[in-house]
């Protein structure tokens, strides 16, 4: 449900700015299906398991899991793109990045038991399939304007989360204060509207790969802002 209040928020709030400035929308079908499968993978599936499983497991196990983005990135890009391929270099620099996330989260994980493994096993859903998003997004999406596939993968997001809120959870005993509502609202708008606008606008000028490693840089940030 608080997924789905914050992607709520930004798909009004993105579409109108959208209509406003009269942004063309998408032209071939293919550019319409990549943006479609980017929403589903990236907004529903992605956000869902992190939500559905921060309550099993520790939040810097969480990030040390989602922080596997770049090598699912690397592994998958060496199929479908000739101009990155998985040279021992490039995955011993991913392989050094995770373990710095689990250095720095190590003091968490002896809160972790036999009863979280499968929590674990379904975090690690997200990672792969944002890394698929990416590539998709690269390969499929050059032509759309970032603003315009931000708004079309929030929308989709917002359907696939709102469709499960309303059948797997009690949305009905709902209350929100003002600090569920200043957090949805900064998290619609600094976290996915400006935070995907960048990605997307960025993503079409480097690597897939390139621009998943900011799974391994965000858990620093964190680290950092809550010290």
């Amino acid at each position: 449900t608080g997924a789905s209040l914050r992607f709520v928020l930004e798909t009004v709030l993105i579409w109108i700015y959208v209509l406003y400035k009269k942004i063309a929308l998408p032209v071939t079908s293919k550019e319409w299906c990549a943006g479609l499968i980017v929403g589903a993978l990236s907004n529903g599936i992605s956000f869902g398991v992190v939500y559905a499983t921060s309550y099993d497991i520790p939040s810097g196990l969480g990030a040390v899991i989602f922080g596997t983005m770049p090598l699912w990135t690397a592994m998958i890009s060496h199929f479908v793109f000739h101009s990155e391929n998985l040279s021992p270099v490039r995955v011993f620099g991913i392989f050094l990045g995770i373990l710095g996330i689990a250095t720095i989260f190590y003091p968490q994980f002896d809160k972790v038991d036999s009863e979280h493994l499968w929590a674990m096993a379904i975090m690690l859903i997200a990672p792969i399939v944002s890394a698929i998003s990416a590539i998709i997004t690269k390969r499929s999406t050059q032509a759309v304007a970032p603003i315009m596939l931000n708004a079309i993968t929030t929308a989709v997001g917002c359907i696939i989360l709102g469709i499960t809120a309303l059948t797997r959870e009690r949305w009905q005993d709902l209350s929100l204060n003002y600090t569920h509502i200043w957090t949805i609202s900064f998290l619609a708008i600094v976290g996915t509207i400006v935070t995907f606008g960048i990605y997307f606008r960025l993503i079409k000028e480097t690597s897939a790969v390139t621009m998943t490693y900011v799974a391994i840089i965000t858990p620093v940030i964190a680290v950092l802002l809550g010290w």
